[in-house]
């Protein structure tokens, strides 16, 4: 009788470290489903910067989507601010501050100047990647092992790489759409690519570690979908070299910018796998 308890011990730290947690972790839901949130927020802000950027370099039929967009923008922040997690006060500071800011800037910016245009959305994003590296870590404590290691990737990997093809696919759409690469254009490209490719590496390692570790948590194999992503990553990266920023002319400035969302949503596929098993992984066995 006295050897139960051991292999209870036994069975329960295997499951632990294996499989599901044992009980549920409402706290790791809240952070699961926030961090959707947080991800509808800089894509929808992506896509209304790269729109703006592509409007306001003369094409001119962009401004439908960028509309669009900002409605999409509205309803995610409404949701955001409905959440648990807001009752955080300094993650509720956050957001309430990206809020503001944000609909104060869809308002003015069809005034500026592509570049001042740009740059202002850019620094939005900015603030909602801060606000998701917030969460990650004021909630770090709350989270199960597996969890803390998806939060990370997602938040400190997936999400600004995401940003930097988003970059790439705005600032490369604004050059298409006004038919000329400057020297200067060239440099802030090789930049912009430069973050892609380190992002890349630290995705394939991280990810290879995770899986390594918690391949149970997957309820398919996610190597593949890390593979698909580095040959998109490499084929819209050749596009932009050899053809963007050598006869820009040539570039239809709506086809390159779909193909850099297809890059995204591609990524955004292995940000969803990881969410998913992290939510699922929080609902535990009891």
């Amino acid at each position: 009788m006295r050897l139960l308890p051991f292999f209870l011990l036994t069975f329960l730290l295997s499951v632990s470290l294996q499989a599901s947690s044992i009980f549920g972790n409402k706290d790791q839901q809240n952070s699961s489903i926030y961090l959707n949130y947080i991800k509808e927020l800089l894509i929808t802000t992506q896509k209304t910067r790269g729109l703006t950027n592509s409007y306001l370099n003369g094409e001119k039929g962009a401004v439908v989507f960028t509309f669009q967009n900002r409605s999409k923008m509205k309803k995610i922040l409404l949701k955001m601010q409905h959440s648990a997690l807001t009752k955080d006060p300094y993650i509720k500071k956050q957001t309430n501050t990206i809020e503001q800011e944000l609909l104060a800037l869809n308002k003015s910016v069809l005034k500026m100047e592509p570049k001042k245009a740009f740059q202002a959305y850019s620094q939005e994003i900015d603030k909602i990647l801060t606000l998701a590296q917030t969460l990650e870590k004021r909630m770090s404590t709350h989270l199960d092992d597996f969890g803390k290691k998806s939060a990370y990737i997602m938040v400190n990997i997936i999400l600004p790489l995401t940003e930097s093809v988003g970059q790439l696919r705005g600032y490369g759409a604004g050059i298409a759409a006004k038919k000329f690469v400057s020297t200067q254009d060239k440099k802030n490209i090789t930049v912009i690519i430069h973050n892609i490719e380190k992002l890349k590496t630290q995705l394939d390692m991280q990810m290879q570690k995770l899986v390594a570790q918690y391949q149970s948590h997957f309820t398919t194999p996610i190597r593949h979908e890390v593979s698909v992503v580095d040959a998109a990553i490499d084929a819209y990266i050749q596009q932009t070299t050899t053809h963007l920023l050598v006869n820009p002319k040539d570039v239809d400035a709506d086809q390159y910018f779909q193909t850099g969302t297809q890059l995204i949503a591609k990524i955004l596929r292995i940000y969803k796998r990881c969410n998913d098993a992290m939510l699922d992984d929080a609902q535990g066995w009891f």
